[in-house]
């Protein structure tokens, strides 16, 4: 299971109002590549999750998880943050204790 920070909530709440789109509106985490080639990760918003998606309810969002991110997203945790060079969303792999 994935883990977002309340950062990242937060801004994808604010990208949710500033793009107009309704709230009932779900986040699609989309990856592509392999872990030993890099990944990439992709946010989308859309209204219904797809037929096989897992729905995870995190924060107030509704995140739809296909099973290659599902499987990508395990023990990834996703936090967003800006500094006076960067900013954008971050996803870390936790380290199991």
């Amino acid at each position: 299971m994935f883990n977002i920070t309340n950062n990242a909530v937060e801004k994808i709440k604010q990208i949710l109002i500033e793009s107009g789109i309704p709230e009932n509106y779900g986040v699609r985490i989309t990856v592509e590549g392999h872990r030993d080639s890099g990944l990439n990760y992709d946010f989308k918003f859309e209204q219904k999750p797809g037929i096989s998606d897992e729905v995870i309810n995190k924060g107030g969002l509704k995140f739809f998880l296909d099973g290659k991110a599902l499987f990508y997203l395990r023990n990834v945790l996703i936090d967003y943050q800006k500094n006076e060079n960067n900013e954008g969303f971050v996803f870390n792999e936790e380290k199991s204790l």
